[in-house]
């Protein structure tokens, strides 16, 4: 038997229980019990699990069962955005951007909203085409052809308010620009 197939066979029950232990925080979150929830979390938290990392941020975050710690927060949110986990991802974007518990950076907030982004989730697409369509006078220069693009993905992955944002763009966009845009965002497919 090979090291790597014993090692599988060893942790795969505490793989699954970590899973259990999630979802019995999630279900304690629901009914308003977050100190279960973070004792449930805690635990695969630290094991890597990014889901629990980004529960255990939420609960950081809003002071459920924990006191309120924006540190603690950006500690889970940053674990779990480094390991993929999209909600992560986005509310470091907000975080950064806004300035909520860290230094407001525009650039990291960028840089992990577009990460979320590639990966589908349809408020990082539209935040994306918002830094476009704005330049946000943070060293973002407007760019009508990318915030198109964007708005169009996140419009395609169900983000509502898109679509008038791409309406708002065809009317500053000449039609050579629109046709171009469209090509580009058709080509998209998100990361998985």
């Amino acid at each position: 038997m090979s090291r790597s197939w014993l090692l599988f066979v060893v942790l795969m029950p505490c793989l699954h229980a970590y899973a259990d232990d999630v979802q019995d925080g999630r279900e304690a979150s629901a009914r308003g019990d977050y100190a279960t929830a973070v004792a449930k979390y805690v635990g695969p938290a630290e094991q890597g699990n990014s889901s629990a990392q980004y529960e255990l941020a939420a609960l950081y975050h809003e002071g459920h069962g924990v006191p309120r710690d924006l540190e603690r927060a950006l500690y889970w949110y940053t674990r779990a955005a480094e390991r993929g986990n999209t909600a992560a991802q986005y509310w470091l974007c907000i975080l950064y951007r806004e300035g909520i518990g860290v230094a407001r950076d525009y650039g990291e907030a960028f840089y992990w909203c577009k990460r979320a982004a590639e990966q589908g989730d349809p408020a990082a697409l539209f935040a994306v085409g918002q830094y476009y369509y704005d330049g946000l006078g943070h060293g973002f220069h407007r760019d009508y052809l990318r915030a198109y693009i964007w708005f169009t993905r996140a419009r395609v992955q169900g983000d509502e308010d898109a679509a008038s944002m791409i309406e708002r763009l065809e009317q500053d966009m000449t039609p050579l620009q629109v046709s171009e845009a469209q090509r580009l965002a058709r080509d998209w497919e998100p990361r998985r």
